[in-house]
């Protein structure tokens, strides 16, 4: 059973919702064809370069374990989740919009790594706050339309960066794969720091795609604020207070064994299906362009990003 609560609300909260799993889905997905102009902003070779999937990625599970833990526990009021959610995808469009400036690879990983936090906090706290309002039953078909807006956002990620990249025909020049090949590129100091001499020219303008997630993330978190300080009704499920019989009751409880059988088996699972297609989603999201570019097809940089679009 939902309480009252006002249609307009919900449904300016429902917009937000997709809004900000949308993001989540643009800051994963501009990563992909920005990683070797990256790498030649922070002066490293294309394989050091994929580390940052590694931080992203753990930043991503310590979320999910400190948002199960707080999220319910500690935040008892739905204007306080509000501002739980708008903080972190706030947070995370700042750190998004910091990645195409940072020069140096061990601030770069930190960076992605608290983006990736924040980001996964807000999708992992939308989800549960979704169920929290509209029930375990309802909210399904609301949890698969959030899904779907994260897909939207690898799509959209794809599409804003491709005007950005390089016009001309091919980009091997970002293929350099050993240290002797980044030494024609480069030049180093004598305290043995890299700096981009030549190349720098051939960097495309990645601070602009960049920007604009970065300002997407920023007008939803700043949205959701005004939001929570309004304190408008939003749904509140509760279950429905009734007395059964004593044979119903049985009968209920009965059946709530047989659904809770081997619930680790379930949970151990879950946990492979996730990660498994997890991993096959950000490697290919992060190999993608790269391969197109350097691999036996030399495509163009705005071919290369159309196979992150599918």
């Amino acid at each position: 059973m939902i309480g009252t609560f006002d249609q307009g609300s919900f449904y300016a909260y429902l917009c937000l919702a997709w809004f900000g799993h949308m993001c989540h889905g643009l800051a994963i997905s501009i990563l992909g064809p920005a990683q070797p102009y990256l790498a030649q902003n922070v002066g490293v070779l294309n394989e050091q370069i994929n580390f940052i999937w590694t931080g992203r990625g753990v930043g991503s599970c310590l979320a999910a374990i400190m948002t199960g833990l707080v999220f319910k526990s500690l935040l008892r009021k739905k204007w306080q989740k509000l501002l739980f959610l708008g903080s972190f995808i706030l947070c995370a469009g700042v750190f998004v919009g910091l990645v195409p400036w940072v020069s140096s690879f061990s601030i770069l990983m930190p960076a992605l790594l608290v983006a990736g936090f924040s980001s996964s906090c807000f999708n992992v706290g939308n989800c549960a706050l979704t169920v929290y309002m509209l029930g375990p039953e309802r909210s399904a078909p609301y949890m698969q339309a959030l899904n779907a807006f994260v897909g939207l956002g690898f799509m959209f990620g794809s599409l804003i960066v491709r005007p950005f990249l390089p016009e001309q025909a091919e980009d091997s020049s970002i293929c350099g794969n050993s240290k002797e090949q980044m030494m024609t590129n480069v030049t180093f100091n004598e305290e043995g720091n890299v700096y981009v001499d030549e190349l720098v020219e051939t960097i495309p303008a990645i601070v602009w795609p960049f920007l604009i997630i970065a300002s997407i993330h920023i007008f939803t978190g700043l949205a959701i604020f005004v939001l929570a300080i309004s304190k408008c009704p939003l749904p509140e499920y509760k279950e429905k207070e009734e007395k059964p019989d004593a044979e119903l009751c049985n009968k209920t409880e009965k059946e709530e064994k047989n659904i809770l059988k081997h619930p680790y088996i379930l949970l151990f699972l879950s946990f492979l299906f996730f990660t498994i297609s997890s991993g096959t989603e950000g490697f290919f999201i992060s190999q993608s362009y790269t391969y197109g570019i350097c691999g036996p097809h030399k495509m163009t940089p705005a071919k290369a990003a159309s196979l992150t679009t599918a």
